[in-house]
């Protein structure tokens, strides 16, 4: 096994053609790597059904149509996460072949830093900094742009628990295998190594300088508005557990174990605005 972060595959056996091919475009193009699946994924999330605003007086009286033939109703939020993580998925095998070349070695430090993230997020989202802050100075709105669905399943499809089960399975593993997949290999195989130097798919992960570093806690406030402190120093500390161990992967365990936990805390707790 490699020390670098770009090792040669494990596996002894040849490839398939049409694995050598996907692999001579990634290597072309290593942006599709890292950079497709997350943008299906946040493109997708446009076309799923939010929560109505219960500041709006009218919102019921407006129909909320089709989508593709599917009604665009709240209650149908889990027919259209299924398809956006289905997509996702078949994205990320597509560029699949690009993963391959970072040493798959995981230790504990990953899981540990997860557990311990776990408990940051919530706990630094309790405190509701960001109301504290944003809010008096006329920033409110901003805080709704990170807005989750907050979907509960089991008031929302209390009388079908095959589908509701079924949903939440998928749910779960979108949550703790997929999103951490795509962001860690989009924040530390791609943002981090790209402000470093300009040909930075050469570069073994945990390679940093000054951008580097602030880079991520940037693009964790960026994309979690509404818990920008929580954020901040979560991936902050995934920050240093890349430079710790120079392993992608110790990075998508940590990522990993956070969301498992905080899902089975938003289920436990009933505290669906984390959800």
């Amino acid at each position: 096994m490699n020390d670098g972060s770009n090792g040669a595959p494990e596996s002894s056996a040849p490839p398939r053609s049409e694995e050598i091919q996907r692999e001579g475009l990634l290597q072309r193009f290593p942006l599709i790597v890292f950079l497709a699946p997350l943008f299906v994924y946040l493109g997708l999330a446009g076309f799923e059904p939010r929560p109505p605003d219960p500041d709006e007086l009218f919102w019921e009286d407006t129909s909320p149509g089709e989508w593709f033939g599917i009604p665009h109703g709240y209650e149908h939020y889990p027919i259209y996460y299924t398809a956006r993580i289905g997509l996702t998925v078949l994205t990320v095998w597509l560029v699949s072949p690009g993963f391959r070349y970072f040493p798959r070695k995981i230790g504990w430090l990953g899981m540990v830093v997860g557990a311990v993230g776990v408990v940051v997020w919530v706990g630094v989202c309790k405190l509701d900094l960001e109301q504290l802050i944003f809010v008096p100075i006329g920033l409110g709105s901003f805080l709704g742009l990170g807005e989750r669905a907050a979907f509960n399943p089991f008031e929302m499809m209390a009388n079908n628990l095959p589908w509701m089960y079924t949903f939440l399975a998928i749910r779960f593993f979108g949550l703790a295998a997929v999103v951490p997949l795509i962001e860690e290999m989009m924040v530390r195989g791609f943002l981090m190594r790209y402000l470093v130097g300009q040909q930075w798919w050469k570069l073994p992960i945990g390679t940093v300088n000054r951008a580097a570093i602030v880079a991520p806690a940037i693009y964790g406030a960026l994309t979690h508005p509404a818990e920008m402190f929580a954020a901040i120093l979560w991936f902050s500390m995934v920050t240093w557990l890349a430079i710790k161990t120079r392993n992608i992967w110790e990075c998508v365990v940590a990522h990993a174990v956070t969301n498992l936990l905080l899902g089975i805390y938003v289920i436990t707790w009933n505290d669906w605005a984390m959800w």
